[in-house]
């Protein structure tokens, strides 16, 4: 749907947002996720990674793991006396935190949308996106996740347009220099490009 080239899914389950549950993506060996993480890094070699910022975004406690493996993952790629069996060291030049500033937080609360829920000071935000322009497509693309849906996850919210272009028509990005930074970090266009 969105046109990606090449997309691979890890085979962990939702631990839901107590963190539980056999098979679960907490419940998981935290190496073995790493593991599993430097293999597509190194397979990938992407210029850049994108993951959850340390909140996960909003606090679920699969994207809170995710963004600390991911953060181990992008270190132990470059090191190729981890994980030799993934393929050669491969050096990430930036990482790129998804999050919420806190001005989005503060307006959704002041609508009476939402409660507190974790953000990031605007000032710690490095990169804001407009993307009103593809919002349609990546409605459509969330849209997918039927399950969100059928259990009124709160995306449903989203279903309203004005509301959905208030919350997903930015994205916003702090950013991490990576181990194979060299000088300026990618920019945002170069978030996963191949450069190798």
């Amino acid at each position: 749907m969105l046109g990606v080239a090449e997309s691979g899914v890890l085979q962990y389950r939702d631990s839901g947002h107590l963190g539980r549950g056999a098979g679960s993506l907490c419940e998981s060996s935290f190496d073995d996720l790493v593991g599993d993480l430097v293999a597509r890094i190194r397979s990938f070699r992407p210029a850049g990674v994108v993951t959850y910022d340390a909140n996960g975004m909003y606090g679920h406690p699969d994207h809170v793991r995710v963004h600390r493996a991911v953060l181990v993952a992008v270190e132990a790629a470059a090191c190729a006396q981890l994980w030799p069996q993934a393929g050669p060291a491969w050096e990430v030049e930036a990482l790129w935190l998804a999050t919420v500033p806190r001005s989005m937080v503060d307006t959704l609360v002041a609508l009476g949308l939402e409660s507190a829920i974790p953000s990031t000071p605007d000032s710690r935000v490095s990169v804001a996106l407009d993307v009103r322009p593809w919002l349609d497509l990546k409605w459509e693309a969330v849209r997918a996740h039927a399950s969100e849906f059928e259990r009124g996850a709160r995306i449903s919210a989203f279903e309203e347009p004005k509301l959905r272009e208030l919350c997903l028509g930015h994205e916003w990005f702090i950013h991490r220099p990576g181990p194979g930074a060299r000088g300026r970090p990618a920019g945002p266009g170069a978030l996963l490009a191949d450069r190798g």
